[in-house]
């Protein structure tokens, strides 16, 4: 019977056993003071970074990626309450798609070519 006492002392918390529980205030003050600091950095570099003249987060995103194979949607047109017909284009290439809940059909692909000065009447 006194080893189950014994054993529930040596597993219990040391603060809750004593009559006058010591609890680091210090320690806690230093850690919502670092909390306060880092929440209000973080607050005033997103302010920063959503201003309309400064520097922008997709400027640093540029970065990290190609630029050169970026999507455009030239046309969409809506063929029922679940399919659409949309005419994209990427790069030198146009494409006609249809996208619907299950799929997206490509129905047309062509390249395009930019006429050049000599062949404009």
């Amino acid at each position: 019977m006194w080893s189950a006492g014994f054993a529930a002392a040596l597993t219990s918390d040391a603060h809750a056993a004593s009559p006058n529980p010591a609890l680091p205030f210090a320690r806690l003050a230093l850690g919502l003071i670092l909390c306060s600091i880092v929440a209000l950095l973080a607050a005033l570099a997103l302010r920063r970074f959503m201003r309309p003249g400064g520097p922008r987060l997709a400027d640093f995103t540029g970065i990290f990626r190609d630029t050169g194979r970026q999507v455009s949607v030239l046309e969409t047109h809506r063929l029922s309450p679940h399919a659409d017909v949309c005419r994209l284009a990427s790069g030198d290439k146009e494409f006609l798609v249809i996208v619907s809940p299950g799929a997206a059909t490509v129905l047309e692909s062509k390249t395009i070519t930019v006429p050049t000065a000599t062949q404009i009447p």
